[in-house]
């Protein structure tokens, strides 16, 4: 079977650029031609790709201290070349799409729609499918509704955006897909004899809606240190507006180069290559996700309830047990609340830091990470659940 993964989003939005990255991975490991398809409307970007090559697209999915981002031969997509690239979509078997439809931006104006992208959707006669990869579509992919309905199969990422879509009647009977990484399946097939360090790790991107400063306020109070990963706008205001927080937290910034507090409990990495912290999951014991609560105002965030991710996964596939808030968890999500550790709904440092506190001994890991383990690799291998949701229905 010949499968394009259809990509659009030029900004760095790692979950998705990770997940498109994963599809080419599993189809190419099943034995189908499968490549990353990522096309734009601006004539002058770099690595356009021409329809006229007897080879597919290539990429490469780039980790570094500016993020995920993928790097990839782009196609042209203008009034002028459409009828050309539809004719060249028709060549494949089966194209699945990334986001839905086109995020909007700046330099991504509704006459593009129109004109462009449109047609990728709606004209192109094989076997297709889309996928909700946020929960943001009616900000960021107002046309879904004109595409919605020319899909085979439309998935979500997780419950959480399941549930938004269906209420929002753009569509219904939505279906859930997700996986871990290539890269955590790999090594837990492998993995040798564990050597579990007493850690809690943070591998979050630093967003508002991830709560990275109840971390920050409850390091001081935690037993374990911690070992924080990943970048974005929140560390940068973190240091600007709480400094001396951020100052009793941290021992040391790599970031930045900073000695901060031999007392510390957190050594911050940033952005680090994919291995590193999937290395970084198999030694460590703990990792917390505090997405489902506002630390801001102290009270659930509706969008996020049932929200689970690809790091998520990662973690239990590689033996570090989550800490997740109750409300993202069964029955909200299909994560099973024996393979996790339930958070109460609390935002409070002293409460939380407690929780965790009394929750970090090596009784409660081992009552969990093998349950965690057997689950996530029997439900989320990348393979196994390619041929499943996007090989066997088109069978």
């Amino acid at each position: 079977m010949k499968i394009g993964v259809c990509f659009f989003i030029e900004s760095n939005l790692g979950g998705a650029a990770t997940q498109a990255d994963d599809l080419v991975t599993a189809a190419q490991r099943l034995g189908h031609d499968a490549c990353l398809l990522q096309f734009t409307h601006n004539p002058r970007s770099k690595g356009q790709w021409k329809l006229s090559n007897n080879t597919m697209p290539c990429h490469q999915l780039l980790i570094g201290r500016t993020g995920i981002k993928l790097k990839s031969e782009r196609i042209l997509v203008t009034p002028a070349t459409i009828r050309n690239v539809v004719k060249y979509l028709n060549s494949f078997d089966l194209l699945i799409y990334v986001g839905v439809c086109p995020h909007i931006t700046r330099n991504f104006a509704e006459e593009d729609f129109y004109t462009c992208y449109e047609p990728i959707y709606t004209e192109p006669k094989c076997a297709k499918v889309a996928f909700f990869t946020d929960p943001f579509w009616q900000k960021l992919y107002p046309y879904a509704d004109r595409i919605i309905d020319r899909m085979d199969i439309v998935y979500a990422f997780a419950e959480a955006y399941r549930r938004i879509v269906e209420e929002t009647n753009l569509c219904s009977a939505l279906s859930v897909c997700n996986f871990g990484s290539i890269m955590a399946t790999d090594m837990a097939k492998h993995m040798k004899e564990r050597k579990s360090k007493n850690y809690i790790v943070w591998p979050h991107q630093w967003r508002s809606w991830k709560n990275p400063e109840l971390l920050i306020n409850i390091a001081p109070l935690l037993r374990n240190k911690v070992r924080a990963y990943s970048d974005g706008i929140e560390y940068h205001k973190i240091r600007r507006d709480y400094w001396r927080e951020w100052k009793k937290a941290v021992s040391y910034d790599h970031l930045k180069k900073e000695a901060l507090n031999k007392e510390g409990k957190i050594e911050f990495f940033g952005t680090v290559p994919q291995e590193t912290i999937m290395q970084e999951f198999a030694s460590c014991r703990w990792m917390v996700d505090f997405t489902g609560m506002s630390y801001r105002t102290g009270k659930p965030i509706k969008k996020f309830v049932g929200n689970y991710q690809c790091v998520n996964i990662e973690c239990m596939m590689l033996g570090c047990v989550n800490f997740k808030f109750e409300n993202t968890i069964a029955p909200h999500s299909q994560v099973p609340s024996d393979c996790v550790i339930s958070l109460p709904l609390n935002t409070s440092p002293q409460d939380v830091a407690s929780f965790i506190n009394k929750n970090t001994g090596p009784s409660c890991y081992q009552e969990v990470t093998s349950r965690a383990r057997k689950w996530s690799l029997g439900n989320f291998d990348p393979e196994r659940v390619f041929q499943k949701c996007f090989i066997n229905p088109f069978n």
